[in-house]
């Protein structure tokens, strides 16, 4: 239309030559006038401009004088409605198309006149839309304002507004450059004016069409120009917000005229932001890249909606390698859990690329490391590096109880008491694409690529289970990083192998010869057949159950059972969120606030105490005395061995052993074996030793360890420690009674002095007064005048009926009292006998009069353990442990003497089924006994299966010093473990029936012979009298059927 009204003109001053010049020049300008105010009122006062600096040279001369006019028109009242038809052009954009209620609001106020406004308007209304709503707002926007219009004949154009002088506003809309601006504008007398073109004019280096192909873009970036904000945070962090991706070329280029010095950093790291698992992550991740100055900054940022940084993500992995990681604090360790792991490994090269790797030079060995020393084919040819291996896997995929809801790999959900490493759905959908890929007729394992027939019809169910068991990683005996067995490497190749296509160097035999034999005594495989076909078990749901998995607590928190008695159980949640700390800037291992945790020094031979502080973040580290070793060899620590009948291991250059006697045939002969430690007596007069621990008499306490001076007699829970407490004359004393691992007095008080002073501290150490209820400390139930019951959690699945006498020796008021200090029930009654041991006669007399609880269920065959009369359905652990250790802890640390029940507990944190739970003592014979047993009123078959899982489990990652325990200073102590199981019984294959139907299966399938994990035997061993004794299991060894 403004073509026409130039083209009419045009027109009429060529027909009206006839006129005089003077009459020529006042008529044309009058009517010319007269047509300026008509395109004004339609078209906008820039549209009125335009079609000055088009008009024909007999108006050149009078043109200021127009401008002057339009100017006036402008300024007018009147004249002002009718120029505020320009933005309701945005009519026909129509911002009700808009569903983001703030970006259509923004579209509806974008009514401004004035071109110097009209850019930061539509700015400021772009930060009010998400992504999908800005293409909205640019069609009502690039209609409505005329900067844009402006914008597109000349940038420099929309600073005219800027201009003071007359001559500078009629030359500025007509200009197509910063020449034309003279003489009309004067650089000095428009000195914004010019400043305004020099911006823009520089705009075009990024802001061009070339740079910035989608307009909104073109347009947030000449604002920053425009409005002078290039250095402007909220304005650049706009830009980088709805830009990076579509018009990341233009970013960068802004952002090295805004930010020279970080334009290194920001170009090394943006492809790494790409590797990002969601669009969110994507896009904090280039904003944080491209607009924070500091690592730190950058990386905090992007946790938020990346999730913590983590070796095995794609995003994390990238920018570890290129080196981007927070400023050094304290505790300057990339993982301290996998760094633990580097004293694994037996050859010097892995050995220093592991720390190289895991200290805090993560991305300059980390290719290296994988490649030399982590590969499965590796690991398969040169097995040496086998124990690294598995120490890395079981900190980045620890095995966990039970796996189910699954909706590939079917025939691994209703599997409650077996271990998996990846039983969830990212594993499950890996599975279906692996099966997925090896149709095309090439199977890629970790170890090799076989080409194959068309496995749809070629023992299709079979390669379904062989991709579900590599992403579900079910855990065994002795885990290796490949888990298939030869058998059904070389069963399944023989049928569906494509030989055209195999390589003449390649046969079955060689391609399977790497794997693990299901034959291996150490049962260093799996059976593909036991997940070729549905679990026998159909649970209830509230027969066993994982409240922690999968994980309902933040990234940042823990998640712990929830134990404790709850008043309303109806409002209770079955765990915990603690807040905790990594233990090093990427580590997935987690500890909760407050505690301590034991990680590697820079020497590998030392370590050191670092605290959670409640920040959540690891610091005040202090080191510990370092591990000697006369050989300087640390392959040799931790290497448990039988002497005799006796369990060792040798630690930090000391053999520490434990004290039974064995027995020889002389000694029977003349009946002067009597089972005890030093072959002491079976009389029971107690003693009290400095560590809390009750003896049954002086021989046993001597023979402990303990000097004369070092025990009293009594029971030690009826000895009352106050009457010799070294409290203030403010202060109150109160029993408390432990069983430490130190002999130190000072390491073991049995009391607390409380102030009398008003007012408790915070401090959390739970009792539970006569009535059943729980206090958060013993101060506050005080303070509402309750009696003190017992320390810790009040319990539930318990009786109040009385005296009884606990596995360890020690006699408490109640069954609660026993289980809230982590102690099993023996029999009803004080403590009054020896008990009897593992090497004792079974048929013991001090025990023929007690009166033993019913065992549950009725089907479990149970143990007895040590110093016990009565048995229990209970998994046990005979651990060895180092008080050397426990009291190093002590010198460095703010922290209370390490007990049995700080160890029970911490391991009771680290179960998977509330259904089970752990107990802890010292035995008479030098080690520590743990019980993991079920605490449900009646236990089920399953729920004793289950904690015969985690006995195991637990008894693994002690005998290979796993950081899951060791990381936790609590548990440090804990050197090496035997460990022996309740027969489980299971009566459907028991039957003749299902005998029959096993050796007919045995039959039809020749080449599955030997393992069936899914049945659970046991073997007992007898007694350990013989010093070739080579088995890790007192009783029991879990076989395969």
């Amino acid at each position: 239309m403004i073509v026409f009204y130039r083209l009419s003109f045009s027109s009429f001053f060529s027909s009206s030559s006839s006129f005089s010049s003077s009459s020529s020049s006042s008529l044309s300008s009058s009517v010319f006038s007269l047509f300026l105010l008509v395109i004004a009122t339609n078209h906008g006062y820039s549209s009125a401009r335009e079609t000055i600096h088009h008009s024909s040279s007999a108006l050149r001369p009078t043109s200021h004088m127009m401008f002057d006019s339009l100017n006036r028109w402008r300024d007018n009242d009147i004249l002002s409605k009718e120029f505020r038809r320009e933005s309701d052009f945005r009519g026909h954009c129509r911002c009700e198309r808009i569903q983001h209620t703030g970006c259509r609001e923004a579209c509806e106020q974008l009514k401004s006149t004035n071109e110097i406004n009209q850019l930061q308007e539509f700015a400021s209304a772009v930060k009010h839309c998400p992504d999908e709503q800005i293409f909205n707002l640019w069609e009502c926007a690039h209609v409505s304002m005329s900067v844009f219009r402006s914008l597109q004949s000349w940038p420099g154009r929309v600073c005219c507004d800027k201009s003071f002088q007359a001559s500078c506003s009629a030359a500025c809309p007509i200009a197509h450059s910063k020449a034309d601006l003279r003489p009309g504008c004067h650089p000095e007398k428009d000195e914004e004016v010019f400043n305004c073109v020099n911006r823009m004019t520089s705009s075009q280096q990024c802001c061009s069409a070339d740079k910035a192909p989608i307009p909104s873009c073109q347009a947030l970036c000449q604002n920053l120009y425009f409005t002078n904000t290039l250095n402007n945070h909220d304005q650049l962090q706009a830009l980088v917000q709805h830009c990076s991706i579509k018009s990341q070329a233009m970013v960068l280029c802004v952002l090295a005229q805004a930010k020279p010095a970080h334009l290194r950093n920001i170009n090394q790291y943006l492809p790494c932001c790409e590797k990002g698992e969601s669009q969110e992550c994507i896009n904090t991740c280039l904003s944080a890249v491209m607009l924070l100055n500091t690592d730190n900054e950058k990386i905090d940022v992007v946790i938020k909606k990346c999730g913590e940084p983590s070796p095995m993500v794609p995003i994390w992995k990238c920018f570890l390698q290129l080196g981007l990681t927070k400023n050094k604090t304290s505790l300057s360790i990339i993982d301290g859990a996998k760094l633990q792991c580097c004293r694994k490994a037996l050859s010097s090269k892995c050995r220093d690329l592991c720390k190289k790797t895991f200290s805090s030079l993560w991305g300059d060995s980390s290719k290296a490391f994988h490649a030399n020393c982590l590969t499965p084919m590796q690991s398969l040819l040169d097995p040496m590096e086998t124990p690294l291996q598995m120490c890395i896997k079981q900190v980045d995929e620890p095995c966990t109880l039970g796996c189910d809801g699954l909706n590939f790999c079917t025939n691994f959900n209703n599997r409650p008491v077996e271990m998996f490493r990846s039983c969830n759905s990212k594993a499950d959908n890996a599975a279906k694409r692996e099966l997925h890929h090896w149709q095309r007729g090439v199977i890629n394992l970790p170890q090799m690529r076989i080409p194959v027939k068309d496995i749809k019809t070629c023992e299709y169910g079979m390669w379904k289970t062989i991709a579900c068991a590599l992403q579900v990683k079910p855990c065994h005996g002795q885990p290796t990083p490949l888990s298939i067995c030869r058998e059904d490497c070389e069963y399944i190749l023989r049928k569906c192998i494509n030989y055209k296509q195999l390589p003449r160097a390649k046969n079955v035999s060689i391609l399977c010869n790497p794997l693990p034999s299901r034959m291996d005594s150490h049962q260093s495989c799996i059976s593909i057949r036991k997940y070729s076909r549905s679990s026998p078990h159909r649970t209830t749901s509230q027969e066993l159950t994982k409240p922690c998995y999968p994980n309902p607590c933040n990234k940042s928190d823990i998640c712990l059972i929830n134990r404790r008695k709850c008043k309303h159980p109806e409002n209770c949640k079955p765990y915990i969120c603690k807040p905790a700390c990594s233990v090093g800037e990427v580590s997935l291992l987690k500890v909760p606030r407050g505690s301590y945790v034991r990680l590697p020094s820079k020497n590998m031979s030392c370590s050191k105490v670092c605290h959670c502080n409640h920040k959540n973040k690891i610091d005040h580290c202090q080191p510990l005395p370092c591990i000697t070793n006369n050989n300087n060899n640390l392959k040799m620590q931790n290497i448990a061995y039988m002497s005799h009948c006796n369990f060792c291991t040798c630690y930090s250059s000391k053999t520490i052993c434990t004290k039974r006697q064995c027995v020889k045939p002389k000694d029977k002969l003349h009946r002067t074996y009597t089972g005890l430690p030093c072959n002491c007596q079976s009389h029971y007069f107690p003693v009290c030793g400095i560590n809390g621990r009750t003896y049954p008499n002086r021989c046993l306490a001597l023979c402990a360890g303990l000097k004369e001076i070092q025990f009293r007699f009594g029971n030690c829970t009826a000895i009352n420690p106050c009457k010799n407490a070294n409290c203030g004359s403010d202060e109150t004393c109160v029993p408390h009674h432990q069983v430490c691992l130190s002999f130190q007095e000072r390491s073991c008080p049995q009391y607390v002095c409380l102030s009398k002073k008003p007012g408790c501290s915070h401090n959390h150490e739970h009792v539970c007064d006569t009535l059943d209820e729980e206090f958060s400390n013993i101060c506050l139930m005080n303070g509402h005048n309750k009696s003190l019951a017992y320390w810790g959690h009040c319990q539930e699945n318990c009786e109040n009926d009385g005296v009884v006498c606990g596995h360890n020796g020690e006699t408490y008021t109640s069954d609660c009292e026993a289980f809230a200090h982590k102690t099993t029930v023996d029999y009803k009654g004080s403590c009054r006998n020896v008990g009897q041991l593992s090497l004792q006669d079974q048929q013991n007399s001090h025990c023929f009069k007690m009166t033993c609880p019913p065992i549950h269920p009725r089907s479990c065959k149970p143990i007895t353990p040590p110093a016990g009369c009565c048995p229990i359905c209970a998994a046990e652990l005979r651990v060895l442990y180092s008080t050397s250790l426990a009291d190093d802890a002590l010198k460095v640390a703010d922290i209370r003497p390490i007990s049995t029940l700080n160890i029970a507990e911490k391991l009771s944190d680290l179960m998977t089924v509330p259904q089970c739970d752990v107990f802890a003592y010292l035995s008479l014979e030098g080690d520590m006994v743990i019980l993991i047993a079920p605490v449900t009123k009646h236990p089920t078959e399953l729920q004793v299966a289950a904690c015969n899982q985690e006995a195991r489990r637990f008894h693994h990652l002690i005998e290979t010093s796993s950081p899951t325990l060791m990381s936790h200073l609590t548990l440090m102590p804990l050197l090496n473990a035997l460990l022996r199981t309740p027969v489980e019984y299971n009566r459907q294959e028991t039957t003749e029936k299902s005998r029959t139907k096993k050796r007919q299966d045995d039959r039809r399938n020749s080449n599955f012979k030997g393992v069936n994990l899914g049945r659970l035997t046991s073997k007992v061993q007898g007694e350990l009298t013989s010093s070739r004794v080579a088995s890790r299991e007192l009783t029991l060894v879990a076989t395969a059927e």
